[in-house]
């Protein structure tokens, strides 16, 4: 067999496989790679991330804007609305870089993790929310691109190399989401349009 050209290592496979020390002759293990890994993933898009954050807007926002209320009303301290604003972000950093997603995101069953599937961790995390502040300040295109991108990434994803995914999505929280992110603003308009009539409505004066 030699002499007819096969390689050793071919020709010792097949004798242990026929002497019976080897059952099967071995199978190259081919290592499929991350970015084949990262193609059978499910991407979260805009609108699901829309939906989370709305829900992010709830359980984050109500509770620092009422926060804030009370240090005006009571505190008269208005700095310490920096103090809530630094403290909302802490929390959204912490928990995407080591919970897999903000409140909203665990809500609807999704997780932020980088192309090894792995948590992005604080650093990275951080990344993220500072590509979310030059996505704001560029007219929220860092946030539209998401919905065109083919790993549904935006500007903060591509910053700090982050996906978002589906893993136990809630179809039922992020239709609600939905639904609340089209009211909540209608109500809030509302609100503030009646609060300014009844700023600059006219006074009646009692006669002497």
């Amino acid at each position: 067999m030699i002499n007819n050209g096969y390689p050793l290592d071919y020709i010792d496979e097949a004798i242990n496989y026929v002497s019976g020390v080897a059952s099967t002759p071995k199978k190259e293990v081919v290592n499929l790679g991350d970015d084949l890994m990262a193609k059978n993933l499910e991407y979260a898009g805009f609108w699901v991330r829309f939906s989370a954050s709305i829900w992010d807007s709830i359980i984050l926002g109500i509770p620092a804007g009422l926060l804030n209320l009370l240090f005006i009303l009571f505190v008269k301290v208005n700095s310490l609305m920096y103090l809530v604003g630094i403290v909302v972000a802490i929390i959204t950093i912490y928990m995407e870089g080591t919970k897999g997603g903000s409140p909203g995101k665990l809500l609807l069953g999704l997780r932020v993790q980088n192309r090894s599937g792995k948590l992005i961790g604080f650093g990275g995390a951080l990344l993220r929310y500072i590509g979310k502040i030059l996505s704001t300040l560029i007219l929220g295109i860092g946030y539209l691109m998401i919905a065109w991108d083919k790993d549904k990434q935006g500007l903060h994803d591509k910053i700090a190399g982050s996906y978002v995914i589906k893993t136990n999505f809630r179809k039922g929280f992020y239709i609600v989401g939905i639904i609340l992110g089209i009211i909540l603003p209608i109500l809030i308009m509302i609100v503030l349009l009646v609060f300014t009539a009844s700023l600059f409505s006219p006074i009646s004066k009692i006669p002497n």
